[in-house]
């Protein structure tokens, strides 16, 4: 299930760096992202990494480790958002490094899910 929204998220990322080196119209920009959301998006990550804390903590530790994971999700969503505004305020012409950042991490991530990442529950 880990895997679907980071090859979402590699699709999405190809598309948008050919939409802004080829200077495509918008309506590839929201292609882009609705092929992202058909694969389940942020969101089946978050939700796999929930189920997988479920599975894999003790039942008096799994309000810290959501706690944990709760803060690290906050930062993950407010400093690259933070440093893409201060990017594309000094250099609002360079779009592809952003969006080459965004699909080199989704490659790691997709490599992280297929090869390290072990299964929480043997039994299914």
């Amino acid at each position: 299930m880990l895997l679907l929204p980071f090859l979402g998220k590699i699709v999405e990322s190809t598309l948008m760096l050919v939409v802004v080196t080829r200077n495509l119209s918008d309506a590839w920009i929201l292609a882009a992202h609705g092929l992202e959301a058909i694969f389940g998006s942020a969101g089946l990550i978050m939700l796999s990494g929930f189920a997988y804390i479920t599975d894999c903590s003790l039942e008096e530790k799994r309000t810290r480790a959501f706690l944990i994971a709760e803060l690290v999700l906050i930062v993950a969503r407010i400093g690259p958002t933070l440093a893409l505004g201060l990017w594309l305020n000094k250099y609002s012409y360079l779009y592809v490094v952003p969006i080459s950042i965004s699909l080199g991490l989704s490659v790691i991530g997709l490599l992280y899910a297929l090869f390290i990442q072990p299964e929480s529950v043997q039994s299914v």
